[in-house]
This record gives structure tokens, C-alpha cells and sequence, in this order.
């Protein structure tokens, strides 16, 4: 996998700085089915309020990865740094996935999303790249298995030199731990029934303790 040095080395810092107090695990798939718990805190986004709960998606047309196809957006509970990483494939080189985190705004400036990594002074359209205003994740998935996050990777951006977040386990399943936020995707192979409530118990067994860090992604 490609990383672009200094700049996802940034990108990498940034995403497990210390943000804000409220936290969450997220537990998700490529069809919509999503489930969050607030870690620590209390929803600050998209009007959840309670302290966990199923996520709220939707598949609009996409206006930000130019991909042509509808997109899987799933809404946050809380605020996290906006800006695209990728997720490695389980075996060898190659991107599985793409989480984008963004915001209305940017989807509406459609067309104004092209990134050069690694050179200074270039950022997204709107200018907020890195900016903790990111209520929204999009699941672009390069699978063609009729998924509703298979639209194809996003083209707007450069993909292969996108910090790798993490890779895929060997049955499609991923897990990303930026910081405070946890982030549990289920990718390729359709999930088993009762497979999101599986991931949700098993995330708790993993390093509770360590998560008092208040990071944001």
C-alpha cells in the first residue's frame, strides 16, 4: 500500500489527536446496517440522543467521489475530522474501501473535491479538509456483489496515496482505532445474521481501558 510520507503521516497524527470529550464505538456494513454507543459524552450530531442505537443512513447520488453511482452515507453521532482514508485489502497489496468523512456542505459543493497529496498547500474545495466538521461517513466499497456501498472507489481523489487505516481480516470484517472513536466495518463477505450484534459484544473486549484518551476520527 502507498502512503504519501509527511502528508499521511499528518493525516495519521491528526486523526488521533486529542478533539473533544464525546466518543463513540460504530459498528457498520456495506447495506446500511449500522449500530453506535457513546463511549463518553453525548451525541453532539444528526439529533441522535440516546446513548446508543441504530445509525441513520441514506444513498443519495454521488457529488463527491465521482463515482456516477448512489453512495452509502451513514450519519455520525458525534463530529470527527473531515478527509478520506482507505482500507487495505487482507492479503497483499491493494484498497479495499474508502471511508470519507465529510459534512453537507461539502457534498452540495459538488465538483470541488480534488486532492493532491503529498503537496503542500493543497487541500479539498471547501477548504475544511482536517477540520473536526465531519458529520457524515461514506462507505465506498470497490465490490461488485449489489451492496449498497458498492459504488466504486472515489476518483476525486488519489486513492493509492491515501493513509492506509487499517486492512481487512481474512473474512472481510475491519477494525479501525484512530483514538477515542472505534470504528468496527464489515466489508466483502455478507455478514452472517446477528453479525453486527456480534461485533458490538466482541468490541467491548477489546483494551477498554485504554480508551479513556479523548481522540477524535
Amino acid at each position: 500500500m502507498k502512503i504519501s510520507g509527511f502528508f499521511a503521516a499528518l493525516l495519521l497524527v491528526a486523526a488521533t489527536a486529542p478533539m473533544h470529550a464525546d466518543t463513540f464505538d460504530l459498528f457498520f456494513d456495506e447495506n446500511g446496517n449500522g449500530l453506535y454507543t457513546e463511549t463518553s459524552g453525548s451525541p453532539t450530531a444528526n439529533s441522535y440522543t440516546d446513548a446508543s442505537g441504530a445509525l441513520l443512513f441514506t444513498t443519495p447520488l454521488d457529488t463527491i467521489g465521482g463515482t456516477g453511482n448512489n453512495i452509502l452515507i451513514y450519519k455520525l453521532p458525534d463530529f470527527v475530522l473531515n478527509g478520506p482514508v482507505d482500507i487495505g485489502e487482507s492479503a497483499g497489496p491493494g484498497i479495499s474501501d474508502v471511508l470519507w468523512f465529510t459534512n453537507e456542505a461539502d457534498l452540495a459543493a459538488a465538483g470541488a473535491h480534488t486532492y493532491v497529496y503529498g503537496t503542500p498547500g493543497t487541500t479539498d474545495g471547501a477548504g475544511d479538509f482536517g477540520t473536526p466538521n465531519a458529520d457524515l461517513m461514506i462507505f465506498f466499497s470497490g465490490d461488485s456483489t449489489g451492496a449498497l456501498a458498492d459504488s466504486g472507489l472515489p476518483n476525486t481523489v488519489n486513492v493509492g496515496a491515501l493513509a492506509d487505516a487499517t486492512n481487512e481480516l481474512a473474512d472481510g470484517s475491519f477494525i479501525w482505532l484512530p483514538g477515542g472513536n472505534r470504528y468496527f466495518g464489515q466489508s466483502d463477505e455478507a455478514p452472517e445474521p446477528g453479525s453486527m450484534s456480534l461485533l458490538a459484544v466482541g468490541a467491548g473486549l477489546v483494551g477498554l481501558g485504554a480508551w479513556s484518551r479523548k481522540a477524535r476520527r
